[in-house]
């Protein structure tokens, strides 16, 4: 299949009501896994075992570590992070 193929097959599945923003994720999200899989077929992998004994070794050494230990929200997210229930959540929406 070309990716001219894989790009109107992605783009033909999505609902009629698609917005910009859905389709473009879509696209980006189908160009990272072709990404992938070159990189694989292509021997660019890092074994399981060897990635934890680098991520050991990193820490040892002092770096930075992955994953944060919470704390403020990075970059440009300030907002804080809404939890429960959206007001009008109950309500139902049928549609057409």
């Amino acid at each position: 299949m070309t990716i001219k193929e894989k790009i109107l097959y992605a783009m033909n599945r999505l609902p009629d009501s698609v917005t910009f923003a859905d389709a473009i994720y879509r696209l980006e999200l189908l160009q990272s896994v072709e990404e992938g899989l070159r990189d694989v077929s292509e021997g660019r992998v890092v074994d399981h075992e060897e990635l934890f004994a680098r991520l050991l070794s990193d820490h040892e050494k002092g770096q930075a570590p992955l994953v944060g230990k919470g704390g403020k929200a990075s970059g440009g997210d300030k907002k804080p992070h809404r939890s429960g229930r959206a007001k009008n959540s109950d309500k139902l929406h049928k549609t057409a």
